[in-house]
Order: structure tokens, then C-alpha cells, then sequence
């Protein structure tokens, strides 16, 4: 399983606090703008990554403490769960803020995998990804990749611009499947017109860029465990159904369309069989039936230039074993200038069998 690890502590910590003289006044102000943001920021969260991680598990205010982050840490590698971490909050040079004022140190960090491993002898983090929005995020990035992390993403100065960049940061790696620096990037040049226009100061947009060390990994879109089913929408009018699911080369998948549907071509109605194709058709993929449901495999999700070459017939059913990975791309089999009139979807279930 592939799961994403949210630790969060907003603090209430915005401008303007340190201009309120009342204490009481000031505490629940806080208060009110840490509830908001952190249930904001969960919510967001787990809207965002629905469908892509397998489960999100939430160390949000009180629960974010170092630790509960340590317990999940080999909670999960115990588990043989690859995992990623997100980190939502406010720091300092080699610190995270966490609940009641407690500090997370870059040689906190490093001691965590001694710790681990005293209680689990030769134990390993399956840490992946950890992305830090917090100010100074970027000065932590050694001592994570030091207990494992392949790829660590954080800010080396303050962060002015933590959204929209997270937003769009997720969207690009997790849905889109763009490469953790060419996430970053774009993410950024979202980030930096928005704050523009805003009227930050360009020095400040600049200083926010979020830099990247260790592997410049993938997402790799959404891996089915063995046994998991699961559903996709395939529109006939679509010349690229994006599935987000990355299947594995050698794993073993069976594909059906679900009940007695069909889909047109033009005034033509059709199973997802398709047609004998005729002198005036010309479908994408000639050795197969006009308007047959057709799987594709590309090497990035949403990027009509990353196709591979490699494609399988679905039709109504189909048992297939991968043989290449990448994402899963279905289409119904036309030619690519002829979709407008398609109409119709075919509702299908994935199961992975091996």
C-alpha cells in the first residue's frame, strides 16, 4: 500500500496577531484561526489525494507531536507500506514547529531511524517523499534523506507563497504524474504570477521557490494491491481517458465493462465489441474493430506525448498481463480526427489478479 503521512500544526500564527495587546484576546484568536486553517488544510488533503493514496493518516494539532510522527514511522514501514510525508506549518533553520510549542530539530530527525531500530533491529523508513511548505523547510532536507527519504522538497528561506504552490505541487505529481522537480517548477511559476499580481515583492516570490533534493522521483499514479477492483468512466467522445492507474510490467489485470452498455459513433450504436471497420473508417489502432474499447499505456499520466506504443484490445472483457509499465490510458477505437461525434461512456471494473 502507498500511503501519505499529514502532519500539521498551523499555530494560529498570522500577521497581524502581534498587534493585538489582550492576551485572552490574542489566544483565541489564534485558536479560532489554527481550528479554521488545519480543518481547511485536512479537508483539502483528503479531498486532493482521494483515490491516489490508500489511506491518509492525520497528525493534525494535537496528534503532531515528534512522537506520534516516530510511532507512524514504523508503524508503517512495519507494515511494508510506502509511504510519503506532508508537512503543513511553521519553521525556523533546521526546525519544525509541532503542538504546544514542541520542536522537531534536523538531529531529531536524524536520531529517529536509532530510535526505530533499537525497538526493530535493522528496521528501514519506507519513506518517499517528504514535502515541507513550512519556512526553512529546505534546511531539514539532509537529515530526512539520512533516515531514508529518496527525495525531500522544502523552501530554504520563508515561504511567503505555501499556496498555491502545495496545491498545485500535488496536482502535478500525484494526478498528473510530472516528476517531483518538473512538479516544483511548475508549481512555482503558478505560484510566482499569482503572488505578482498580489504585489509581493519579487525578491520574496524568488526566495520562495521550493528546492528539491535526492532522487527526482515519480508518482507513478494510482498501484492496485492484488485482489483490489476498481471503476473508471470511459467517455466515447474522449480521444484520452487519464485513469491515473500505473500498472507494473508483469502484473496481471482483468478488465470488464459493467452490465449490457453501449456507445455511439455518430448515429451508430455499439457494444464495446465495436464494428467490422469499413472503407471510409480508419481507426487508431487498424487490427482492431471501429469503437472497440481499447487500453493504452503511457509513460506520463495526462501528457498525450508520453504514449509508449503499447496497447491492448479490451473490447467487453479482457485478462491481460502488463507488458510494459506505465499509466493506464483507455480509448473507444476511432479515428483521433472523428470524436465530436462520439457519445456515450462505458463504465468499467479493474482488477488486479496478480
Amino acid at each position: 500500500m502507498r500511503n501519505l503521512i499529514l502532519l500539521q500544526e498551523n499555530s494560529g500564527q498570522v500577521a497581524f496577531i502581534n498587534s493585538i495587546s489582550n492576551t485572552t484576546v490574542k489566544n483565541i484568536v489564534k485558536g479560532f484561526i489554527d481550528k479554521v486553517a488545519e480543518t481547511f488544510e485536512s479537508i483539502k488533503t483528503s479531498l486532493q489525494m482521494a483515490g491516489h493514496y490508500d489511506s491518509i493518516i492525520n497528525l493534525t494539532d494535537v496528534r503532531c507531536t515528534k512522537n506520534n510522527l516516530l510511532s507512524e514511522l514504523i508503524r508503517q514501514s512495519k507494515d511494508g507500506n510506502m509511504f510519503d510525508l506532508l508537512i503543513l506549518g511553521h519553521g525556523n533553520t533546521k526546525q519544525l514547529m509541532l503542538h504546544d510549542n514542541e520542536v522537531l530539530t534536523d538531529v531529531h530527525v536524524k536520531a529517529m531511524l536509532t530510535q526505530a531500530r533499537k525497538l526493530h533491529p535493522g528496521m528501514k523508513f519506507n519513506l518517499r517523499l517528504v514535502y515541507m511548505c513550512n519556512c526553512y523547510g529546505g534546511t531539514m532536507s539532509d537529515a530526512w534523506l539520512s533516515i531514508g527519504a529518496k527525495t525531500s522538497v522544502g523552501c530554504n528561506n520563508v515561504n511567503y507563497m505555501p499556496e498555491p504552490q502545495t496545491t498545485h505541487f500535488f496536482d502535478d505529481f500525484v494526478k498528473k504524474g510530472y516528476s517531483v522537480v518538473d512538479a516544483c517548477n511548475r508549481s512555482f511559476d503558478v505560484s510566482n504570477a499569482w503572488w505578482k499580481v498580489a504585489g509581493l515583492p519579487e525578491k520574496d516570490r524568488k526566495g520562495s521557490k521550493l528546492t528539491v533534493k535526492g532522487e527526482n522521483i515519480r508518482f507513478e499514479g494510482r498501484r492496485m494491491t492484488v485482489g483490489e477492483v476498481v471503476q473508471r468512466n470511459i467517455y466515447a467522445s474522449n480521444t484520452h481517458n487519464y485513469t491515473s492507474i500505473y500498472l507494473m510490467n508483469g502484473e496481471k489485470y482483468e478488465f470488464k465493462v459493467i452490465g449490457s452498455q453501449k456507445w455511439k459513433n455518430g448515429g451508430r450504436e455499439t457494444t464495446a465489441n465495436g464494428y467490422p471497420k469499413g472503407p471510409f473508417d480508419f481507426p487508431r489502432q487498424k487490427d482492431y474493430n471501429v469503437m472497440t474499447l481499447v487500453g493504452e499505456i503511457f509513460n506520463d499520466s495526462n501528457n498525450v506525448l508520453s504514449f509508449t506504443g503499447t496497447h491492448f484490445k479490451i473490447g467487453t472483457a479482457k485478462t491481460w498481463t502488463a507488458t510494459k509499465s506505465g499509466f493506464l490510458v483507455c480509448h473507444a477505437n476511432d479515428g483521433l480526427p472523428f470524436y465530436a461525434d462520439n457519445s456515450g461512456k462505458m463504465s468499467i471494473s479493474i482488477k488486479r489478479i496478480s
